[in-house]
């Protein structure tokens, strides 16, 4: 088990509210809830004003390799692409040891992880068919997620690019508006499965993700 003191983790001078939040989970801890706990500590360093990704993706990173993990891995992938893209991701290739044992809805997000590495890393055009193969492979093995679909629809031609994104529109379940996020507790911001919902599946999205994906529909209105 990872000693997470050897982290920098968030403190009461940054923000004192994340900081009992972190404190009561660290007094949670145990060897059966490591990764849950390590899980949520990740993202509570991503939240501001402590923002503070690259120790979120050391502290997935230690833990996965302690744990192995999917959902560290999961997570980490989508952090580091996403704000440490000019370095190589350390959870790309670990993800594929998962692919022959997870179920088609895992499957699908690993394949959208690998194809939205390339996007971040602005690599579209050095890896055309292999980012479009990755998305059709999400989308293939499920299409009850929101962003795969939006992706794809990107690079798709405007006929099947309408299909795809009505499909992405009709799967999300909840639209956040700026009154309900206020509202929100911290908890429901370091939930696995929130974190997954929003920012890498879509299944939730912020008021502003979702108009910023009805706009790319062509005159669909959900």
């Amino acid at each position: 088990m990872i000693n997470l003191n050897t982290f920098h983790l968030v403190t009461s001078k940054e923000d004192n509210q994340l900081y009992q939040v972190q404190s009561q989970l660290l007094s949670q801890k145990n060897n059966k809830n490591g990764p849950e706990i390590i899980l949520q500590i990740a993202i509570l360093l991503t939240l501001p004003p402590v923002s503070d990704y690259a120790e979120a993706v050391k502290l997935l990173h230690a833990g996965f390799e302690d744990e192995k993990d999917m959902r560290l891995a999961i997570i980490g992938s989508f952090l580091s692409s996403t704000w440490e893209n000019y370095r190589s991701n350390p959870f790309i290739d670990s993800l594929d040891m998962f692919l022959n044992n997870i179920q088609k809805q895992e499957q699908a997000i690993i394949y959208y992880l690998k194809a939205y590495d390339i996007f971040m890393r602005n690599q579209i055009s050095f890896y055309e068919d292999k980012y479009e193969t990755l998305l059709n492979k999400s989308v293939a093995l499920y299409d009850g997620f929101v962003y795969p679909l939006y992706r794809l629809s990107q690079i798709s031609e405007k006929a099947r690019a309408n299909i795809l994104l009505k499909k992405a529109l009709s799967n999300v379940k909840k639209v956040w508006s700026a009154k309900e996020i206020e509202e929100k507790e911290i908890a429901d911001f370091i939930s696995y499965q929130s974190f997954l919902d929003e920012h890498i599946l879509g299944v939730t999205l912020s008021e502003s993700n979702f108009k910023l994906i009805k706009r790319n529909t062509l005159g669909i209105t959900r």
